[in-house]
């Protein structure tokens, strides 16, 4: 039971099924998703039910969430024939599992910075809902999003190209550097 493909050979054991690492990815995808929604108390029905919607628009789309298109997102709603506020919140859940949640803990309520910078090369990155190229700063106190002394501020990473960039995220008592590598499918 063996493939070959350029010098690895790939051999299964009698009966095995193959990974394929596009779907150990998006199982990846949602623990972490799955994680961070625990992480903020929402209940297991909520997120069990954003999950499935998520497995729900993969399977419509045939594609890996790092390939979806509005077009795609738009089809889907348009053939679900769901009330108006039904779809919103269906859209609504995919976009929280594509965004980048920045959160802080209910003991930290000091402002944070969150910077961003392609690494290696000139380029724009842009962060936020706006899109904005400018720094994210999440003031002290509470946030229109956060519950239970969690504070919130959703957005995203908006890049032109692919490569490395990285987000420096500050606070008074803390910095912390996270580096990502952007690819194109």
């Amino acid at each position: 039971m063996g493939g070959r493909r350029g010098p690895l050979a790939l051999v299964a054991a009698d009966g095995a099924a193959p990974v394929s690492p596009r779907a150990a990815l998006l199982e990846e995808m949602l623990a972490g998703w799955r994680r961070q929604q625990q992480a903020r108390r929402l209940s297991v029905r909520l997120i069990g039910e954003r999950e499935r919607l998520v497995r729900q628009f993969a399977a419509f789309t045939g594609c890996w969430p790092w390939q979806w298109t509005a077009a795609q997102a738009e089809s889907w709603v348009s053939s679900g024939g769901w009330a108006h506020s039904t779809a919103r919140s269906y859209q609504g859940a995919l976009a929280l599992l594509l965004k980048t949640l920045w959160f802080s803990v209910p003991a930290y309520q000091g402002p944070f910075i969150i910077r961003a910078k392609r690494l290696g090369h000139p380029g724009p990155v842009a962060l936020g809902e706006g899109p904005t190229v400018a720094p994210l700063v999440v003031p002290p106190g509470p946030t229109l999003n956060g519950t239970g002394g969690w504070r919130e501020a959703p957005g995203g990473l908006w890049v032109k190209t692919p490569g490395c960039y990285a987000w420096q995220v500050d606070g008074l008592t803390f910095s912390e550097i996270i580096i990502v590598h952007a690819l194109v499918q």
